[in-house]
């Protein structure tokens, strides 16, 4: 659990970094996610799809439990080990799903030191598309 201190306030609960959710859909509909297998023993999200099964699910779901672009789904079904069992766990009417929160960190890197090696590059166009 990560808990977030702000200025002037007291420590609260940051959103949770794993939670399950179910889902009904009709046979062969598609869920509406463009997803990476890359890794082999996850999903990761790169895109809900307007109007689709996800995109409706979120409507209705609170924020902390809405899936979004670079989670992963980690459980589809019981199945875990393998990216390509969940992919074929994906296409059950009926799922539960466990999504896994990215870990995000934020590094600040003062200008003087940006000359010093530390094994990042710095280019002047970055785009990252999720």
């Amino acid at each position: 659990r990560i808990w977030v201190k702000h200025e002037g306030q007291e420590f609260t609960e940051d959103t949770p970094m794993q939670f399950s959710v179910n889902l009904k859909k009709a046979e062969d509909s598609p869920l509406g996610l463009l997803i990476d297998q890359n890794d082999g023993r996850t999903l990761c999200v790169r895109k809900v799809e307007a109007s689709s099964v996800i995109d409706t699910y979120n409507k209705s779901a609170a924020p902390e439990k809405q899936i979004r672009p670079r989670d992963f789904i980690v459980i589809v079904n019981g199945e875990s080990e393998s990216s390509a069992d969940m992919i074929t766990a994906l296409k059950s009417n009926n799922l539960e799903l466990t999504i896994k929160r990215p870990m995000e960190v934020a590094i600040g890197i003062a200008p003087t030191l940006a000359k010093v090696y530390h094994g990042i590059e710095f280019h002047s166009e970055m785009t990252m598309d999720w």
